[in-house]
């Protein structure tokens, strides 16, 4: 759950009700482009993941239900562990390093190591 794309073929109806997708194939491979520049940017697809699963999933039957704890349990997961593992004074860095590479027009792709430069960072990712 939640590891890939949507298969627009299974659910066709799935972009008429969310907007922006969102899964965790999609996250890891920002992470491994470098997508997050702060742990914010990196909760807020989480958010985003999270937001998709209550849209699309009606709280009616047993099935989305399990499908929006599961969301709403990744959610508090992620907010936790970062919470735990990262000093606040390391994010406030973080942010406004994302900020002064935005001034700047710097993507953070281009810290990515050598070996991911192929086509993938052809791939139109937003951030």
């Amino acid at each position: 759950m939640f590891t890939k794309p949507v298969d627009i073929n299974e659910v066709p109806d799935y972009l008429s009700i969310v907007n922006e997708p969102m899964d965790l194939e999609t996250m890891m491979t920002k992470i491994d482009l470098h997508r997050y520049s702060s742990a914010k940017e990196f909760l807020d697809d989480v958010d985003l993941l999270c937001r998709n699963a209550l849209a699309y999933n009606p709280d009616k039957d047993p099935a989305d239900k399990l499908i929006r704890h599961r969301a709403c349990s990744l959610r508090d997961t992620a907010y936790t562990l970062i919470k735990a593992e990262m000093n606040s004074d390391f994010e406030e860095k973080c942010q406004e390093i994302s900020r002064s590479r935005k001034k700047r027009s710097i993507s953070p792709s281009r810290f990515a190591p050598e070996f991911l430069r192929t086509n993938i960072l052809t791939t139109s990712y937003k951030g």
